[in-house]
């Protein structure tokens, strides 16, 4: 009990993850089996991979990229400016 409680949570976060939802899991399972499951999920990121369309080709691409992985377009920020993520 302890351990749904209190490691599986902690985890969780540290995984970005919801921790209520998996101690909600790890009590209708068991805490080795949420343990198990959360140690082979990748960790998820935060606002490091937004996306913004390109201004050449309108394609999806990192917001901090340097030439458009589609249309090879330079994305200088001082000729293209700050592209600007999509909101979701």
């Amino acid at each position: 009990m302890i351990t749904s409680v209190g490691i599986v949570p902690y985890v969780a976060g540290q995984k970005g993850r919801s921790g209520l939802v998996w101690i909600l899991i790890s009590l209708l399972v068991s805490p080795v089996i949420a343990l198990l499951a959360l140690a082979a999920m990748p960790v998820t990121r935060g606002d490091d991979d937004q996306m913004a369309p390109c201004p050449y080709c309108a394609e999806d691409v990192k917001t901090d990229a340097v030439v458009c992985p589609h249309c090879r377009s330079s994305l200088d920020p001082k000729v293209v400016g700050r592209l600007a993520p999509r909101k979701r």
